[in-house]
């Protein structure tokens, strides 16, 4: 199984344990915004979901309000946020994946 390969010269990062327990690997790299890297990740059970990674020092009031406008939104043309983790010094919304749409902040 791989944890980390290399896409568009960018590095994967090492899987956290929390986020092993259900995922298998990043697959690649889909870009970055202001405070936040996307990357898609594999779930156990074959599905392919993007997760946005913020590193919490950058700006963590505007991270955390995102994710509460986030949670409370359920429209079908917008992402549906599926999961929250916050992993030591950063918090990764875990989001269906759909391919050439802008996860960015």
């Amino acid at each position: 199984m791989i944890d980390k390969i290399e896409n568009n010269n960018v590095p994967l990062p090492e899987m956290h344990e929390k986020l092993k327990e259900d995922y298998v690997c990043y697959v690649r790299y889909l870009g970055s915004g202001s405070f936040t890297n996307v990357f898609s990740i594999r779930h156990k059970n074959g599905e392919r979901y993007a997760i946005k990674e913020a590193v919490l020092y950058s700006d963590r009031e505007s991270i955390m309000e995102e994710v509460r406008v986030m949670e409370g939104i359920n429209h079908p043309n917008i992402i549906p946020l599926m999961e929250i983790l916050e992993l030591d010094n950063k918090v990764c919304l875990i989001m269906e994946l759909a391919e050439g749409n802008n996860y960015f902040l």
